[in-house]
């Protein structure tokens, strides 16, 4: 048998060994970009809508970018916020919470702007017909829900609206204080109180698909304005779903939509006023 020599063996081991790595970079599959994915914490008064009105802005871009909503009370979410959880974007009941996140180096200062000013209504249920708050004070009924005063910017404005009416101290043993605007909301329709003071937005949304909840718009000059504020979390890329620069483009992108003409009648369609 023919034998090769042990030299001739490791030489030609090393040359297909060299010509394997040398190949053209062409040859190489290149690896496909990862999509965007966007994650926006919202205040609870935006729930009906704003989730398919973002996915919507999403599938528009191209390439495409898929956006998450959660939803919840505004301090609840900057609280989330401040221990870390993915949010690219924060949309606020109230400018506060943005400052606080802002302050502690948490919010691009650059981008917090108002957005929508928020609208009350009282939400009743039939026979408890309000068109008027101070009807509040003759109905029978046991419970009005409200969204927390101390926390809440729809319960700040709630109580201001109850004060201003000379009505707070003559309910106040009726009043069901929630931790959100939501929740509030959610009472009436569930039938655990007769009545409460919510956004305009969720009661005449209820209100079109149960003939039995009854909507008054509180007149806006018995509360202080509802501005609502938006920034952009400055720990980008924490969905990590793309190269962090990718993710500032892309949440400032959707930021200034939402604060620009594009969307303002998407918000006046939803009985929000624009800044």
């Amino acid at each position: 048998m023919h034998k090769v020599p042990l030299v001739t063996y490791i030489l030609s081991t090393f040359a297909l060994t060299v010509a394997f790595s040398c190949r053209p970079a062409e040859e190489k599959r290149p690896s496909a970009p990862r999509p965007i994915t966007l994650r926006v914490a919202a205040a609870s008064d935006l729930q009906p809508w704003l989730g398919v009105a973002l996915e919507s802005w999403g599938k528009s871009q191209t390439p495409a970018i898929q956006v998450e909503t959660i939803y919840g009370s505004s301090h609840q979410l900057a609280t989330q916020i401040r221990s870390g959880a993915p949010v690219d974007l924060f949309l606020s009941a109230d400018r506060a919470a943005v400052d606080s996140l802002a302050e502690q180096h948490l919010i691009e200062p650059d981008t917090v702007r108002p957005y929508a000013i928020g609208r009350l209504a009282i939400l009743s249920r039939k026979p408890l017909l309000i068109k008027n708050i101070r009807d509040l004070k003759e109905a029978e009924f046991r419970h009005l829900a409200i969204a927390s005063p101390e926390t809440a910017p729809y319960g700040k404005a709630a109580k201001s609206a109850l004060v201003a009416s000379g009505l707070w101290d003559v309910l106040e043993s009726k009043i069901v204080i929630t931790a959100s605007v939501r929740l509030a909301f959610q009472n009436v329709s569930d039938g655990n109180a007769e009545a409460g003071i919510v956004s305009l937005g969720h009661a005449r949304s209820a209100a079109a698909g149960n003939p039995d909840l009854v909507v008054f718009e509180i007149p806006q000059n018995s509360y202080p304005p509802i501005v609502q504020y938006l920034g952009v979390v400055r720990s980008k890329g924490n969905s990590g779903s793309a190269p962090h620069a990718d993710i500032d483009r892309t949440v400032r992108a959707l930021a200034e939509w939402i604060t620009g003409q594009e969307c303002a009648e998407l918000f006046r369609s939803h009985d929000f006023r624009k800044p």
